[in-house]
């Protein structure tokens, strides 16, 4: 599974600085907001994560975790 890494609002790749009405701005920074289930902080910005979702049959973008917490938990578990 690859990591994903949402960029900080204002940066080129990342949301509107300011609120906006864009979709994909919308969705970055609610994507942002997700807490991790191992760590219980949200995602935030320029961290690598990955979805989850399809794992635990959430639509798309809805749980994440930091790539960090789960690659901890997975040597944890080994």
């Amino acid at each position: 599974m690859a990591a994903g890494t949402l960029s900080k609002p204002g940066t080129t790749a990342g949301p509107c600085s300011t609120p906006c009405e864009h979709r994909d701005c919308a969705l970055t920074r609610k994507m942002a907001e997700v807490v991790c289930r191992h760590c219980a902080t949200p995602i935030g910005y320029d961290r690598n994560y990955y979805d989850v979702s399809r794992e635990a049959g959430h639509e798309r973008g809805t749980d994440l975790v930091h790539a960090s917490c789960s690659d901890d938990a997975a040597w944890e578990g080994a």
